[in-house]
């Protein structure tokens, strides 16, 4: 099986339909997984509600998460909003350093 590592930042993407877990190295990783790979992220969360919901969802989607870092930051978040004519992002929290 092949490895794969994804490196950079995961967040939360508030979007009109609801929450959903972000970043491209995470989207990377899943879709590798998916595949032939063993899907690892190598990044940061904050230790708090959304960054220990961040951790939960990766280990349902069996990504290996011991190359994440929790520490005492909020975890990253993005606000979308949606228009007829574009997406316009209303603001990114990033707090979390690796």
């Amino acid at each position: 099986m092949l490895n794969v590592i994804g490196i950079g930042e995961l967040l939360w993407d508030f979007l009109p339909e609801g929450k959903k877990l972000g970043g491209a190295p995470c989207n990377f990783i899943y879709h590798a997984h998916q595949q032939v790979a063993k899907g690892m992220v190598l990044s940061a969360v904050g230790d708090d509600e959304l960054g220990r919901e961040i951790m939960e969802e990766l280990m349902q989607k069996n990504l290996f998460t011991a190359l994440i870092h929790v520490n005492n930051n909020p975890a990253n978040t993005v606000d979308v909003r949606l228009s007829q004519a574009c997406i316009l992002v209303e603001s990114i929290m990033k707090t979390i350093y690796i």
